[in-house]
């Protein structure tokens, strides 16, 4: 039964790289930018509104110190012995309509914010790759610790046989004991290096369950291939911001036009006249086309910061578009150098595992004094470590690079 649930384990933590980068989209994080995308979206929607007819409905009841009209009466409609629409207090029901016909600072911001969606949605997908990229990261960063833990338990191994080995010599009094208890001591110290290596296990994968809500206990597997050169993902999102600022330059210039609007307003008035104390109810009502026009200091300040503005997304732009030519160029000539290295590396384990074979023979002989030894021990561990950290570093390259083009890294990690 326990070997059933250590295979149903196993089973479940089988994760692909795929898997794993697909449940990135299902964080908080990710959630988090998607509502901001659709924030920028309700605002476009907002701005909208200002071209749609406004409708106010009002109630209210009014005291005048003296009898005033409750609507404009011509004095050839006047006749005293009717009851008058003067009152000192008056109840008025009524409306107002606004309906704009023509605001042109409403439709430059409307074009400003396309731009800015445009913006935000390449932003929310920078946003997934670079988490996605941190994934690959500390996945990379995992499987080095966990083949450099696999390397010291085959250390740890080879010094147990060791002083297996060289025991019966010591007990004879062939090997000086001192050669044993300095095994041990190189034994314990690894022990110690191993615990401190796990505890860095440990928070690897608690920051890679911070990115996927799973806990890694085992390396995954990963297949790397370099993407394709494409046009910079970031410079997409600047360029969209540079025709956002642009647009608020027109935006900002437009308040300068006047806005066209048709007003209608209408009431209903109760009230007792003035003359005989008769309940009376008026209607009253009015449309008309307005042209409003409004000039203000603050207007001008506000066209110059949108000009700076603009300045400064054309400055952010060419910085960007250098600052990642200059990564590209390292990415790849990094690419180049790590795979030579590669090959370099796995021949000197090669050479170095023949190294320790010879040495552990003749340290068994007491020709080989125990220092030198372990020396051979420590060498055949480096260059593991060395071969596994070039294959992380490779892929961390690759990851770099993939996000700078804006690759789907599903097409770049298998």
């Amino acid at each position: 039964m326990k070997f059933l649930i250590i295979c149903i384990a196993i089973f479940l933590n089988a994760y692909t790289i795929n898997e794993l980068l697909n449940k990135v989209k299902t964080i908080e994080d990710t959630k988090l930018d998607e509502i901001f995308v659709k924030n920028i979206k309700e605002n476009k929607k907002e701005i909208n509104s200002a071209l749609y007819p406004k409708i106010n409905i009002f109630t209210s009841y009014e005291h005048f110190t003296i009898p005033t009209s409750i609507i404009p009466l011509p004095p050839t409609e006047v006749n005293p012995k009717e009851a008058l629409p003067f009152s000192q207090n008056v109840l008025k029901l009524g409306f107002n309509i606004s309906f704009p016909i023509f605001v042109k600072e409403v439709y430059e911001n409307k074009k400003k914010m396309d731009y800015l969606i445009k913006s935000a949605k390449i932003t929310s997908k920078i946003n997934l790759l670079k988490r996605e990229v941190l994934l690959i990261n500390l996945i990379s960063k995992l499987n080095y610790q966990y083949r450099l833990k696999s390397a010291l338990l085959k250390k740890q191994d080879s010094i147990k046989k060791t002083i297996k080995s060289i025991e019966v010599g010591v007990k004879n009094g062939v090997i000086a004991e001192f050669k044993l208890i300095r095994l041990k001591d190189s034994l314990n110290s690894l022990d110690i290096e191993i615990e401190n290596l796990l505890i860095n296990i440990d928070n690897t994968k608690s920051e890679i369950y911070k990115l996927t809500k799973v806990y890694l206990n085992k390396e995954i597997e990963i297949n790397s291939f370099l993407p394709k050169k494409r046009d910079f993902l970031l410079l997409k999102a600047l360029k969209e911001n540079i025709l956002a600022s642009k647009q608020d330059i027109k935006a900002k210039k437009s308040k300068l036009y006047p806005t066209i609007s048709l007003n209608a307003k209408g009431y209903r008035a109760f009230a007792k006249a003035y003359n005989n104390d008769e309940d009376i109810a008026k209607n009253y009502a009015s449309i008309g086309m307005y042209l409003n026009l409004t000039l203000s200091k603050k207007t001008f300040s506000e066209i110059e910061k949108s000009k700076l503005n603009f300045i400064k997304s054309n400055l952010e732009y060419e910085k960007n578009l250098k600052d990642l030519k200059a990564k590209e160029v390292y990415y790849k000539n990094a690419l180049s150098k790590i795979n030579k290295a590669i090959k370099l590396a796995i021949n000197s384990i090669n050479l170095k595992q023949k190294l320790l074979e010879s040495a552990r023979i003749a340290f068994s002989l007491n020709r080989m004094s125990v220092d030198e030894y372990l020396g051979y021990e420590d060498e055949l561990v480096k260059a593991k470590a060395n071969l596994f950290n070039l294959k992380a570093t490779k892929n961390m390259l690759i990851a770099n690079l993939a996000f700078i083009y804006g690759e789907n890294l599903k097409k770049v990690f298998k």
